[in-house]
């Protein structure tokens, strides 16, 4: 049984690991650098202010298996609460299957407190990732826009 609990300190080193990794799955340029690290950057910024996300290692029994980074704001749009599904992560030796689960259980939870809509991006260079979020349910809106404002 998948569950999700909170990372801790403890959990970091297995997490900027994972967050190597998942920069590289997710068909970044290898001679970008991911900035791994900004995984414990992440999780102090949420564990400071609960309010703006969750950093959340996936245990299959008492075995971590993968991690969700969830960041969170009120959307006028939605009329609530919305959450960036930001990262999600299983470790190869856990996938095949786990997906539906795993988010069913990040759902369940945004659900219990009253999030109002889960969004995420996809990479076009992954396929199967993107297929199986439309399978759950998940739809292209076509208006995303990003402007990087740490960069010239």
């Amino acid at each position: 049984m998948l569950t999700l609990r909170e990372a801790h300190e403890a959990d970091l080193p297995m997490l900027t690991r994972w967050s190597y990794a998942f920069e590289r799955d997710d068909g970044h340029p290898p001679d970008v650098d991911p900035g791994a690290p900004f995984l414990a950057e992440t999780w102090k910024v949420f564990r400071e202010n609960p309010a703006r996300g969750e950093v959340l290692v996936i245990d299959e029994g008492a075995t971590p298996v993968g991690y969700v980074v969830l960041a969170t704001y009120w959307s006028n749009e939605f009329r609530g609460e919305l959450t960036v599904l930001d990262e999600l992560y299983l470790d190869p030796a856990h996938r095949g299957g786990r997906g539906p689960a795993v988010l069913d259980a990040i759902t369940a939870r945004l659900r219990a407190r009253g999030c109002r809509a889960v969004s995420l991006e996809v990479l076009n260079a992954n396929p199967r990732v993107a297929s199986l979020y439309e399978r759950y349910g998940f739809r292209s809106d076509r208006r995303a826009f990003v402007l990087r404002l740490d960069q010239p």
